[in-house]
């Protein structure tokens, strides 16, 4: 009974998500005006013209002290100074924010000393400050740096919590604006309600273009039918396992020396990529194709998050070039061929072997050639502990697939032989000291533990789980101690130490500056500029702001430049809607809320079968935790992209039990039509 009633449950879901998704969109647009109507802007290419504005990241977080009775503070400055850089190209800028957090004076006298790149004085003011948002009106001038000089009192203590500098003053919102984007959200919903009530009159056929691409694809496939009679299954099988661990070392190592984001070299790496994908396609190959049903929300959702990238590259020139057509011809093409094996759990194994294959060539080859040090974060094989990181944690979601499987056949040799790779993936993930990374881990390792518990449903199951943890914990210990000591004395002593020109040292983010204010600031800037959340985001949250004040309908080629260069977002709904168009937003999130919520399904109801689920739900869950607050879509290069775009095609497929019987039955499509649901 209580089966019955989650499952009722369930069901309404897909009907939710089409209203939210409607709902966001309309919203998204809805923000999009109102902040065209705030800048004065009617540009769908220059959508939000708040002009330039540079929030100053290395100040958050620090005390400053002044005085002999200061001394024995951290921020103490015998100079009675504070140096601020505006890291980047100067600026003709006419205001300068400083909110100051806590201060033990009144007020304070300050000499305000604004440098240029050279170090040439370009103006000097005074400046009277206090608790609060200073905002502090400047002639125009042109500066990339800033020295604030504490004259009065002589002693005292304060906190700076954030600097920003603007081009133009901040806009208030008014009830003009507010009115604009009711108006804009009223006409979209009566625009969509329209177009719904057309579409359900003339019965348009949506699928449509899906059945379209589904017979392109055939019709190729169909060129490729000796494939699978000249290579034997198991051949086909190594082959594709090898081509996906040379498609992720290959593109680890382009991102390590930097062939991957230069416009001069990444038109090869697309060429090659995109040949190792339809390469893994047609040795997929077992027969002949037939039309499998894709009427799914995450199939829409890939068909217009394709279609509007597309769309946006004809009106802009990408960096990252034929992402969308990619995705729409190349793994389309090879999503319908994977829905037509027999057993689809087999490329599963093949992804699961890759990644385990890969974390052994990556310990042999930090052991050689990449040394362990104190002072940051250990990158391993990649350029920066955050990336070692989210390769290690797929790779993790595998071992630990692969353990479940081992301890429902109580294979007692392999469960051993995977609790060492484990510990090694785990090590690994605590020397590369990655928030998101260690955060993750622990997500996989709970998802693990209580799916361990549902599989087992006999009689204290959980505490031979809890068994299993424990032996885990014994080896790590070890394992810890030998790794570290591995790459620390190794890759020195043997001779053959390797530095990537990319290399990016995770220093530790003590010690940065805060500041804060004479003037009351809204709840959105509390909450985005407070000094916690800066310093637990590692200022992932000045990338964010940088980002959405540039965004626009129609998209750009790259990214935007803060700081005085072109920066990536950290976040994958941020970095497509900048690229593709704040349209994408919807389309792209909710692809990755449906691959988490089908594979949870597919893992729910496969609880006492097969253990692939897992692995594609664990997967999903901490790719999307990497999307969050890192730097996920950069096409064809991390392991966790391309695992992310992998995997979506086997969440493709209707189930059998639903929407294929009843479409079946009420004609609407051919008896003939494969209906498989994967794992």
């Amino acid at each position: 009974m209580r089966e019955m009633t989650i499952q009722k449950k369930i069901n309404k879901i897909p009907g939710i998500s089409w209203i939210l998704m409607w709902f966001l969109t309309g919203l998204v647009i809805a923000l999009m005006v109102l902040g065209m109507s705030m800048s004065g802007s009617h540009s769908l290419t220059n959508s939000l013209q708040f002009g330039e504005v540079r929030d100053i990241r290395d100040v958050a977080n620090i005390p400053v002290a002044v005085g002999e009775n200061n001394k024995n503070n951290v921020g103490y400055s015998e100079s009675r100074g504070v140096g601020i850089s505006l890291m980047g190209d100067g600026w003709k800028w006419n205001y300068l924010y400083l909110y100051i957090d806590s201060m033990d004076a009144d007020s304070i006298q300050c000499k305000l000393t604004f440098q240029t790149d050279d170090g040439t004085v370009a103006y000097t003011m005074l400046a009277a400050m206090e608790k609060g948002m200073n905002r502090i009106a400047l002639p125009g001038i042109k500066f990339s740096g800033i020295l604030i000089e504490i004259e009065q009192p002589e002693t005292c203590s304060l906190n700076i919590a954030n600097v920003q500098v603007r081009e133009k003053d901040k806009i208030e919102v008014s009830e003009k604006d507010i009115l604009s984007a009711f108006t804009a959200f009223a006409i979209y919903s009566l625009i969509s309600f329209a177009l719904y009530v057309v579409v359900k009159r003339k019965k348009t056929n949506l699928y449509a273009p899906i059945e379209i691409l589904q017979k392109v694809y055939i019709a190729v496939a169909d060129a490729f039918l000796w494939v699978p009679k000249r290579f034997s299954a198991r051949v086909r099988t190594r082959l594709r396992t090898l081509l996906l661990m040379f498609w992720m070392a290959y593109t680890m190592m382009a991102a390590n020396y930097g062939f991957y984001q230069g416009i001069k070299y990444y038109k090869y790496n697309l060429v090659i990529c995109l040949i190792i994908v339809f390469l893994i396609a047609i040795l997929l190959i077992e027969k002949k194709l037939e039309q499998v049903l894709w009427k799914k929300q995450i199939v829409f959702c890939w068909f217009i998050t394709s279609v509007l990238m597309c769309m946006s590259e004809f009106f802009f020139a990408k960096r990252f070039t034929m992402t969308g057509y990619a995705f729409l011809l190349l793994f389309g093409f090879l999503y319908l061929i994977w829905n037509n094996m027999e057993d689809q759990k087999i490329f599963l194994g093949d992804i699961m072997r890759a990644l385990r294959g890969l974390l052994y060539l990556a310990v042999v080859y930090c052991l050689i050639f990449r040394t362990y040090h104190e002072i940051g974060g250990y990158a391993g094989p990649t350029w920066n502990p955050n990336v070692f990181a989210m390769f290690l944690t797929p790779v993790l979601i595998a071992e630990l697939t692969e353990l479940a499987k081992a301890v429902r056949r109580k294979e007692k040799g392999k469960i051993l032989l995977l609790l060492l790779e484990i510990s090694v993936c785990v090590v690994c993930n605590l020397l590369a000291d990655s928030r998101i990374g260690l955060l993750t881990m622990g997500i996989g390792f709970v998802i693990f533990f209580l799916y361990l518990v549902r599989i087992h449903r006999e009689k204290n199951a959980w505490k031979r789980v809890l068994v299993l943890f424990a032996l885990l914990v014994v080896l790590i210990i070890p394992m810890y101690g030998a790794l570290k000591w591995g790459f620390t004395n190794l890759p020195p002593n043997i001779g053959r130490e390797v530095v990537y020109p990319s290399d990016d040292l995770k220093f530790s983010e003590d010690g940065v500056l805060l500041v804060q204010a004479a003037e009351e600031e809204s709840i959105v800037e509390k909450i985005v500029y407070a000094p916690e959340v800066t310093k637990v985001l590692s200022k992932r949250n000045l990338y964010w702001t940088g980002y959405i004040r540039e965004m626009n309908f129609l998209g750009h080629d790259f990214a935007p430049r803060i700081w005085g260069a072109k920066r990536t977002s950290h976040n994958g709904i941020l970095a497509s809607s900048y690229v593709y168009g704040v349209l994408i937003a919807v389309p792209y999130l909710f692809l990755y809320l449906n691959g988490i919520w089908e594979s949870f399904r597919k893992m729910y109801h496969n609880s006492k079968g097969e253990m692939a689920s897992f692995f594609v739900f664990g997967s999903m869950v901490v790719i999307f935790g990497f999307m969050m607050v890192e730097n996920v879509e950069r096409p064809f290069l991390a392991t966790e992209w391309i695992l992310l775009y992998l995997l979506l095609g086997i969440l493709f497929p209707s189930e059998e039990t639903g929407v294929c019987k009843k479409e079946v039955a009420d004609g609407k499509i051919p008896s003939g039509l494969s209906h498989r649901t994967g794992v």
